[in-house]
């Protein structure tokens, strides 16, 4: 198969583009436009999901220790949450990049990925701290 190039455009580039790249793009892009409710809507169902998981875990304990607990995991569930919604937020501006622009290296989408994933696991390595110190 013969692949013209030229400047940032491929064959096999458009053909991604067109068979899952519109489809792709049309769901990113309405979200894009509420980017605000998309981030606050995964912001709480991942907190609701962590409180919950919490709850689930101390079924069978008091439930003054389980509020004790939950007090205690706000902030740990609160930053998960956070971080859940950006690390969300980064995949779908990189899907923003990579399907329109096709500059898959884009620093702007790279970036907030990296840094999302690394608080992620230093606040999952660290959750007992959290728990205990808060």
């Amino acid at each position: 198969m013969n692949i013209q190039k030229s400047e940032n455009y491929t064959l096999k580039n458009d053909f991604l583009r067109h068979t899952f790249g519109d489809m792709i793009l049309e769901g990113i892009e309405k979200e894009r436009e509420n980017v605000v409710r998309v981030l606050i809507l995964t912001f709480i169902i991942s907190f609701l999901f962590i409180v919950a998981t919490l709850i689930l875990e101390n079924k069978g304990k008091s439930s003054f220790s389980v509020w004790v607990q939950l007090k205690g995991a706000f902030l740990p569930a609160f930053l998960y949450s956070f971080f859940i919604s950006l690390f969300y937020f980064s995949i779908m501006s990189f899907g923003i990049y990579y399907f329109r622009d096709q500059n898959m290296f884009e620093l702007m989408t790279i970036i907030p990925i990296i840094l999302s994933l690394l608080l992620l696991i230093l606040i999952y390595k660290y959750h007992r701290f959290f728990i205990k110190y808060w």
